[in-house]
């Protein structure tokens, strides 16, 4: 995530227009839609090896999850740097964005929790 935050903030800064958030939504969202299908030709040659269940586990989330990782965290710094109207301002625009990230992490982690998993 720390190396989202960080090129998001790059990103944001070098091309701060719409676009440049869409992308990194919409580049997070194929990845993780390219993820069965990855996990189908990555897990097979992961739980071959002779490696222990706890580095398997880790290394088939690693690599079907670090890129949409990485493009997801990157959405906050261009959000900030597309809606912050000034650097007065930039404060509560980002916290307002964290703010709204935090509640959709929650909600997200219940919803998937408590009702989706069960379904």
């Amino acid at each position: 995530m720390s190396i989202g935050y960080w090129a998001g903030g790059r990103a944001g800064d070098r091309w701060p227009r719409p676009g440049t958030l869409i992308v990194a939504l919409l580049g997070a969202a194929a990845l993780l839609l390219a993820v069965p299908w990855l996990d189908a030709l990555i897990s097979p040659r992961i739980s071959a090896s002779r490696l222990e269940l706890a580095t398997h586990a880790f290394m088939a989330t690693t690599l079907l999850f670090a890129f949409p990782t990485i493009l997801f965290a990157s959405v906050s710094p261009i959000a900030v740097r597309l809606f912050a109207t000034s650097t007065g301002t930039s404060g509560s625009t980002a916290g307002s964005i964290s703010a709204v990230s935090t509640l959709g992490r929650i909600a997200g982690s219940v919803v998937t929790a408590f009702l989706l998993i069960d379904w």
